[in-house]
């Protein structure tokens, strides 16, 4: 869960969106958390992974997870952050205690 508050909040703080979406959703046994946003973006082959994202991509990789980022300079980016259920069940429970602060997306989008 702390992967999808980092990411809404580097979203904030670098990224300068005016928009994220944040998902939660259990697919084949692994809980996937999806940020989206719509700010500057960048060159994920160019820029090196600052200590952010190694920090996350490493507690994922110890649950057995994963994480993948996706990003188009001047469009946005969307990291993917996946960890099997058995290990997301403990942190499932605290999942509305984490949103706090993060402004839910209108219905339909």
């Amino acid at each position: 869960m702390s992967t999808a508050v980092n990411s809404a909040s580097s979203s904030e703080k670098y990224a300068a969106a005016s928009a994220a979406t944040v998902h939660l959703r259990e697919e084949r046994e692994r809980l996937l958390v999806e940020v989206r946003d719509d700010g500057r973006g960048f060159d994920v082959t160019a820029v090196v992974r600052g200590a952010g994202l190694t920090n996350m991509e490493d507690r994922l990789e110890a649950l057995g997870g994963t994480l993948q980022i996706e990003s188009t300079p001047s469009v946005g980016t969307a990291l993917r952050a996946t960890v099997p259920v058995s290990h997301a069940v403990p942190v499932a429970v605290s999942v509305s205690e984490a949103l706090i602060g993060i402004q839910e997306a209108p219905r339909g989008v």
